[in-house]
């Protein structure tokens, strides 16, 4: 037990040694650029996404800081599916989180290819670093944006029904802009599943050379402790995206330590018979 919990408390500590590394002179993103129904916030709570490709934008995060996006975050071809969005900009860590949970309203199975897309970098001049089943980092070739990681799962259910691709939308032709991750779902009358994804912001205000370094560390750390700090247990686990490891809450620990004890009691006192 004390070794999951020193592998725990080793992950989150690598993740914050990462957020961290350059605080003294990392920019701050835009907490205030989250699209809401009555303008911009740094939360989103509600319903999003549209049954075609090009859906409205609640939800979706407008610039990031330092033009890092020009839209990101979009949900689409829900078909008859429906979704309740909540989206968080964390300041302090650089940090965007996009938390979708889609239910299958109707009486019938929906078997249904919804997208996940967005600009992951503002220019059109953006290279993929990192890239794996799980996560890519985008570089901006002039420097001019930060450099963004960007993660969407770390387990079978996102090896298997996710798919990530990047293309130009707007045909420029000397990078890489928008990034696209296609979900398949089966879903069961009244059936939800959630998809958990995030991104994250790197800038150096003085020194962009470790940037891109620093950014797939971020993306690295997230891909293996993807931070669920503010989400329900509830919220956690309808999340088919990600596997985590289950911590015990301090009560649940000493009572298991309890039965430990008790039981070694037992034991001697049965051998001393």
């Amino acid at each position: 037990m004390k070794a999951l919990r020193a592998a725990v408390f080793f992950g989150v500590t690598l993740f914050f040694g990462a957020m961290t590394a350059a605080d003294a002179t990392q920019f701050s993103m835009t907490s205030n650029d989250i699209s809401t129904s009555t303008g911009y916030a740094a939360e989103y709570l509600g319903a999003g996404g549209n049954p075609g490709y090009f859906n409205n934008s609640l939800g979706v995060v407008n610039d990031g800081g330092d033009d890092a996006y020009d839209g990101m975050g979009y949900l689409s071809n829900l078909g008859s599916l429906a979704a309740v969005r909540h989206t968080e900009a964390i300041a302090s860590l650089n940090l965007y989180r996009w938390l979708d949970k889609i239910t299958n309203p109707t009486a019938t199975s929906i078997q249904q290819r919804v997208y996940w897309w967005g600009n992951l970098g503002s220019d059109g001049d953006q290279t993929i670093h990192g890239e794996s089943q799980f996560s890519a980092v985008t570089h901006d070739i002039w420097g001019h944006d930060p450099d963004i990681s960007f993660v969407w799962g770390n387990n079978g259910f996102a090896a298997d029904n996710m798919t990530f691709s990047y293309f130009n939308l707007f045909s420029v032709p000397s990078g890489v802009d928008f990034i696209q991750v296609a979900v398949d779902l089966v879903l069961d009358p009244g059936e939800s599943v959630s998809l958990l994804f995030f991104s994250s912001l790197t800038k150096d205000l003085t020194d962009r050379s470790g940037d891109l370094d620093l950014a797939l560390s971020k993306m690295l750390s997230l891909v293996d402790n993807p931070y669920l700090d503010g989400l329900s247990q509830a919220e956690r686990n309808g999340i088919a995206n990600y596997g985590f490891v289950v911590v015990p809450e301090p009560v649940t620990l000493l009572l298991f330590g309890c039965g430990f004890v008790g039981l070694a009691w037992y034991c001697r006192h049965r051998n001393m018979r």
